[in-house]
């Protein structure tokens, strides 16, 4: 495993483990975006809600979703990018090396 990518997973882990300590230290009560206020920018929210990816629910005009369910939603889709560019990366150097599939397609 080279360094960079270690340091990438120690970074990972790291912020991870500063979420927990972060949500064991605040309040108990429950915090909830709508599109106004979430991260993910007021379209990408409403959408997301309105599809299901994202739990949630309509109320009048505002899209809410708890402040945990948009973290997760976040970590997800970081994850799943990340994931399909790991797979873009091991495609690529696959046919570099000229491997292929078993089915006879290049990898």
């Amino acid at each position: 495993m080279s360094g960079d990518r270690l340091a990438a997973l120690l970074d990972e882990l790291v912020a991870e483990l500063a979420v927990r300590v972060a949500d064991k230290l605040k309040p108990n009560a429950t915090v909830y975006f709508d599109q106004s206020n979430s991260p993910l920018g007021p379209r990408h929210h409403i959408a997301a809600v309105s599809s299901g990816k994202l739990p949630g629910l309509k109320l009048g005009r505002r899209y809410v979703a708890t402040a945990a369910d948009v973290e997760a939603y976040v970590r997800h889709s970081a994850s799943a990018s990340r994931g399909a560019d790991e797979a873009h990366e091991l495609d690529q150097l696959a046919d570099e090396l000229g491997l292929r599939k078993p089915n006879g397609d290049k990898t």
